[in-house]
């Protein structure tokens, strides 16, 4: 109706939630906040759930049969009982951070997650950093099933496994949560903080036992309708996706398929997880991979690439290529004799360009004392976000020899001002303020933490190579700011080069174009790390 004219209903149930997107509005932000109702569509009669509700993905949840609604708000898990029309804090007296607490925004943070529920709507299953808890929705229970902040291991319900059962399809593509049977066994994934991967199960929702454990990525899970055995694939930067079979059993597990079986030959590198602490509550992290057939008798150049927590890439198999979409391969440097680290950044409201600067070149300077790396040989390289962030520290150290920024944000004030079309049709505003610039508030209200972290403003102070490369289609980040940078350089008389692809957008599609782009970035730093330019 006028009051409300969005609705979620499902046609099996009696009842929709109703709310109006607009209400709040002007908003800067990803999503709205709305008042929500539910309304029964026989009698008409409504109710209010709540008011104000943050409604991006996750933030509510429905129960299978559309008795309960859960909302996430304030850092906490409520449920409404539409039956007994009464609302319980589930998590605000168990001094736990069931919200993300190192991720964007300041406000609104999203939750760890809620996979669904049990059978019958006995419990909600509700995920902290580590673990899996199950809550009665009246609050009068509340049991944790795993043990993984003891372990500083991360354990999830293996929804993956679910993936072409068509009641958790029709339910994961809405608001509505899926029905569990953790009577039965059920599937867990566990992820480590040191990038370790594999599977446990838990027997009638209360033993944990944990089947498959170890280095690289498990994924790609399926489970057979007896629930004795997986498949899944297994994978690491050095080491090209497998297929495994699982007898859940005798715990034994055999290859099915092995892809890219040439690349077994070679030596692709090793890794080093990086943990430093630089203060009281302060810390660096990273990880560092080792060149192909290193040589603790040489010195190497190598290739810092940055976006948020780049170490999780770990974990990630691309094999040795031309063809990326942003122009950067780490095998490809891995086998051409560099060192490649992967940071890990954390930030300050108000501070995005700052706080890179600051975790980047921490680390760097960490990882300089090895003394196998060459401090005068170190390129740095980011692509969208890790563009801006690239460009920015160009802007504010020569710890680098060559920099280069793909697809960059490089004037604060005038992509605050402008608009993502193609699809988005939005302004930039609630991406600076409440998102990923991490800005914390209007332009207007903050003029000067928008100019200290915008590389434009600072442009006078680089005194390094830069190559900035964009899509003339790109409506994610707007191309011209990378004209704008090329623009200051070159009237600066700045050392520095721009590729403009005509027909590309936010990334790279078109194999030639991928390839190009390959080339030129790994010509620029080979230019300047390796062919004499160290000096």
């Amino acid at each position: 109706d006028e009051k409300t004219p969005e609705a979620k209903y499902n046609p099996d149930y009696n009842t929709a939630l109703v709310y109006n997107k607009l209400i709040y509005e002007p908003q800067y932000k990803q999503e709205t906040d709305v008042d929500l109702y539910i309304k029964n569509l026989r009698s008409g009669e409504m109710h209010l759930v709540v008011s104000k509700q943050y409604t991006y993905f996750g933030f509510v949840k429905l129960s299978p049969t559309w008795r309960y609604v859960a909302f996430f708000k304030d850092k906490n898990w409520w449920v409404y009982d539409s039956e007994k029309q009464n609302t319980v804090n589930l998590t605000g007296n168990l001094g736990l951070h069931f919200e993300k607490t190192d991720d964007f925004p300041e406000i609104d943070k999203e939750p760890y997650g809620n996979p669904g529920w049990s059978e019958n709507e006995e419990y909600i299953i509700l995920y902290d950093r580590y673990d899996i808890w199950l809550m009665t929705p009246d609050g009068s229970k509340k049991e944790r099933i795993t043990r993984g902040r003891e372990q500083q291991i991360r354990y999830r319900i293996c929804l993956e496994a679910k993936r072409y059962d068509q009641s958790f399809l029709k339910n994961s593509a809405g608001w509505t949560g899926s029905s569990i049977a953790l009577t039965q066994l059920t599937l867990l994934n566990m992820q480590g903080d040191d990038y370790q991967t594999g599977y446990a199960i838990l027997k009638d929702g209360e033993e944990v036992e944990t089947i498959l454990y170890g280095p690289g990525a498990t994924d790609g899970t399926l489970i057979s309708d007896d629930k004795k055995q997986i498949v899944f694939r297994r994978s690491k930067f050095n080491l090209p996706p497998a297929i495994f079979v699982l007898d859940l059993e005798s715990n034994k597990q055999r290859l099915l398929y092995q892809s890219n079986t040439n690349l077994l030959e070679y030596d692709l590198g090793n890794d080093e997880l990086l943990r430093y602490k630089t203060g009281k509550n302060t810390s660096l992290s990273g990880a560092l991979i080792y060149p192909a057939h290193f040589d603790a008798d040489r010195k190497y150049p190598m290739i810092v690439y940055i976006y948020e927590k780049n170490s999780a890439l770990l974990n990630s198999f691309n094999p040795p290529s031309d063809y990326e979409d942003a122009g950067f391969n780490i095998l490809q440097y891995v086998t051409n004799n560099y060192f490649v680290l992967l940071p890990d950044i954390k930030y300050t409201i108000g501070n995005p360009g700052i706080s890179a600067l600051k975790a980047v070149t921490g680390l760097t300077e960490k990882v300089l004392e090895n003394e196998n790396i060459d401090k005068n040989r170190v390129g740095l390289i980011g692509h969208s976000f890790g563009g801006y962030e690239a460009a920015f520290i160009a802007t504010q150290t020569e710890m680098f020899r060559a920099v280069v920024a793909g697809a960059p944000i490089i004037d604060l004030t005038s992509w605050y001002h402008d608009i993502q079309w193609d699809g988005w049709d939005t302004e930039q505003m609630w991406r600076m303020e409440n998102h990923q610039l991490r800005m914390g508030g209007s332009y207007y209200d903050l003029k000067n933490q928008y100019r200290k972290n915008s590389p434009l403003q600072n442009v006078e102070k680089m005194n390094i190579p830069l190559l900035i490369w964009v899509g003339k289609n790109d409506y994610n980040i707007n191309w011209y700011q990378g004209i704008y940078m090329f623009m200051a350089m070159k009237r600066l008389n700045k050392e520095g080069k721009l590729l403009l692809f005509r027909d590309e957008g936010h990334s790279m599609v078109n194999p030639e174009n991928k390839k190009r782009l390959g080339q030129e970035v790994f010509s620029w730093f080979n230019y300047y790390l390796k062919e004499g330019r160290s000096d």
